[in-house]
């Protein structure tokens, strides 16, 4: 019998124009880490010594409505494995330890490429 190998579903960021992917760790650490896409923050050049990290959409409706709205994806909903990846997100909304990287309790995106207007609500 032979195993097929797909792509893990929810590997990939769900922001418009955002390409970037979960990578093993070897991947991780062969790779330098690019810049944020958006803005720049006063604190940004610390993502560059940290792995980028992805992160689930919020249960709490209240929450979750604040991302979907940053969003800025005409119609979309996330589905259940949709994510986001640590590079939409300001450093002070990170909570870095040792071994994992979490959101604060209010972090909200906010880091995006411009989005055409079209596909703006």
């Amino acid at each position: 019998m032979v195993k097929v190998t797909s792509r893990r579903r929810g590997s990939q960021c769900t922001a418009y124009g955002c390409n970037k992917r979960r990578k093993t760790i070897a991947e991780q650490i062969d790779n330098n880490r690019s810049d944020s896409d958006g803005s720049p923050d006063d604190i940004s050049s610390s993502k560059k010594e940290h792995p980028r990290t992805f992160h689930k959409f919020p249960t709490d409706p209240v929450q979750r409505t604040k991302w979907i709205k940053n969003m800025h994806r005409q119609g979309w909903v996330p589905g259940i494995s949709a994510l986001i990846c640590s590079d939409h997100f300001l450093e002070t909304d990170l909570v870095r330890t040792t071994q994992f990287t979490r959101l604060t309790k209010d972090a909200i995106p906010t880091r995006f490429k411009e989005i055409p207007e079209h596909l703006k609500k």
